[in-house]
């Protein structure tokens, strides 16, 4: 049980209709939140997060990623963490890189 929150701070704006340029590091191609609540109250969140790197400084920001929860109260599980080459390979990230 535990909320992953990845943090890109980036700014797009636009006009209805008008096409604008992106300007960001990095942009989420993918936010999917599940959320599976019991009787009992407690519940199951999933996230599944897809972020396109677009630049070098977006590369040192998708480095790190947050997961925010109560130890006190929570458990956190991290299912996989991987980073997809431009060539499409599948690099894993090592559990050991996992804190």
């Amino acid at each position: 049980m535990a909320l992953l929150a990845v943090v890109i701070p980036f700014g797009v704006s636009a006009d209805e209709g008008k096409s604008v340029k992106f300007f960001g590091n990095s942009k989420y191609e993918k936010y999917y939140a599940n959320y599976d609540v019991n009787t009992d109250g407690t519940h199951v969140e999933t996230h599944d997060v897809i972020i396109k790197v677009l630049t070098e400084e977006g590369v040192k920001s998708a480095n790190q990623a947050e997961v925010s929860y109560s130890e006190s109260l929570e458990d956190a599980v991290i299912r996989a963490a991987y980073t997809i080459k431009k060539d499409g390979r599948r690099v894993e990230v090592a559990s050991s890189n996992i804190q």
